[in-house]
């Protein structure tokens, strides 16, 4: 059984009229759409009355994956609309046609400042369409690409707040937009502004829902052919092989996007082509975006960087969280995201691979060098003799042979197959060192199990058991931070 969705409830589309066109309708319109893709002339199509005396067209202004963008003006109300119409190929796909209708339905129910508004959806006309508010300025991508200096950091904090907050309604409302990018972001100017300079002379809208979904749908939606979204603008998860996992993190980190974009003009994550980008986004830590613009702010690069975590658990939990801390750096105050950095960084580093190689490494090295310490002052001892040393001499030499075939010979074994990631070795090895640990303060604190009667005084007995201790200490210490990497490596390969 697929898993695509049903389609939405036609009836919840607003002011929707009339019959659904036949096959052979849709067949002629489809032979005249392809005839001239631009659709300029919209005599062209079977245009209904009401459609002729609501709408004048004036201007194409854009177009995307899902339909062709027009600048229109509504007569019977008097006010300037933009009218979406869907491009020739989505009528014939199943796919691109629910994403176009699902955009109606979604887009109506939400009301926010922050939020293109849609006035009308009729799906039914001909054409189909989807009027809403036209917004007179650009949109953000076009905006940045006519700049040749960063946006101002405070400026662009409280735009990407702003932002945030729409999100936030949005995920309120159940709905994940699944395609945040500039191109997606309007910007209507304020007060009669001709021509936009700084992001403070407009309102931010966010548009185009062609992709959004319902957050209890998003988690069963399984991978297509088609890529849903737009690399430089998906987080790190999205790219897996298996499925999608779109959640409110993966929206967070398409913010973190934005804000990099404002304040560097660059997105974290570019390349010649969409596999380069891909394998970017999955594998590398983008370049910290004072290394580009140094007049960024700690604290802003913080927040920043804390969307752009390639663990969905690092980042802000909501769209809300970021938006209040983008609030207390306005307001200069403590931002959550300082407090929780280092430790976000400690983890990071303990589930790089590098420290499990290090944890067996260090463990070979050490037991290793025990062994061979042993035994030499076991050879020592031997060429050295007196008779009347020789009862202490084969109490060592049995005291040696329990201790390196109990101890130190299973641990260094255990160490050079930890470098291997055989699959027993990593947690046998951890467990010994602390059992050796254990074993080696119970000797230094009171009878020692092995070599008790080779100590004079208790400064000797110190000298060696610190030393031991020591050693054996700072072993149990990188098996235990090498725990995160091992069992990432273990989900990572099944």
């Amino acid at each position: 059984m697929s898993n695509q969705p049903p389609l939405p409830d036609e009836s919840n589309f607003p002011n929707n009229s009339g019959s659904i066109p036949s096959v052979e309708e849709i067949a002629s319109r489809l032979d005249r759409l392809l005839a001239n893709p631009q659709i300029n002339n919209f005599e062209e199509f079977n245009l209904t009355d009401d459609f002729q005396q609501r709408y004048q067209i004036l201007n194409e202004v854009g177009r995307g994956a899902f339909g062709i963008v027009y600048r229109a003006k509504d007569t019977q109300l008097n006010r300037e609309v933009a009218l979406k119409i869907p491009r020739p190929e989505v009528i014939l796909d199943q796919d691109k046609l629910y994403r176009f209708e699902a955009e109606a339905g979604t887009a109506a129910k939400l009301d926010h400042p922050c939020i293109v508004p849609i006035f009308e959806a009729n799906l039914r006309a001909s054409p189909p369409f989807i009027a809403s508010t036209f917004c007179k300025g650009p949109d953000l991508g076009n905006w940045l690409e006519q700049r040749e200096q960063p946006v101002d950091c405070i400026e662009a904090a409280e735009f990407i707040s702003r932002i945030s907050e729409a999100v936030q309604y949005i995920h309120d409302q159940g709905i994940l937009h699944r395609d945040l990018k500039p191109g997606n972001i309007m910007l209507e100017p304020k007060n009669e502004v001709t021509r936009i300079e700084r992001l403070s002379q407009c309102v931010p809208r966010l548009t185009d829902f062609g992709l959004s979904r319902l957050i209890e749908n998003s988690l069963h939606f399984t991978r297509s052919s088609l890529m849903i979204g737009t690399p430089q603008y998906m987080a790190p998860e999205l790219l897996a092989v298996q499925t999608e996992q779109y959640t409110r993190a993966s929206e967070v980190y398409s913010l973190g996007v934005l804000l990099y974009e404002l304040l560097t003009l660059h997105p974290p994550n570019d390349g010649g082509s969409y596999l380069e980008i891909i394998d970017r986004v999955r594998t590398q830590e983008p370049m910290r975006p004072s290394e580009i613009n140094k007049l960024i702010p700690s604290d802003l690069e913080i927040i920043c960087l804390k969307c752009l975590s390639r663990h969905p658990e690092d980042r802000y939990h909501s769209a809300q969280e970021l938006q209040q801390d983008l609030q207390r750096f306005l307001a200069e105050k403590p931002i959550l995201a300082r407090a929780t950095s280092q430790i976000v960084h400690l983890r990071r580093w303990s589930q790089k691979s590098d420290r499990i190689r290090q944890a067996g490494l260090f463990a070979f090295y050490m037991q290793g060098m025990i062994i061979i310490w042993l035994y030499t002052l076991l050879l020592m001892g031997m060429y050295y003799d007196q008779v009347n040393r020789s009862e202490i001499l084969s109490a060592n030499a049995n005291d040696m042979f329990l201790v390196t075939l109990a101890f130190h010979i299973p641990l260094a074994i255990g160490g050079w197959l930890t470098m291997r990631k055989r699959r027993w070795s990593f947690w046998s090895t951890l467990v010994g060192s602390y059992i050796l640990v254990g074993v080696l303060i119970y000797s230094f604190l009171f009878s020692s199990v092995a070599f008790e009667y080779n100590y004079n005084s208790f400064s000797a007995k110190m000298g060696v058991f610190m030393g031991l201790i020591m050693g054996c200490g700072i072993q149990s210490i990188l098996y235990t931070l090498a725990i995160p990497a091992w069992n990432r490596m273990k989900l990572t390969s099944k």
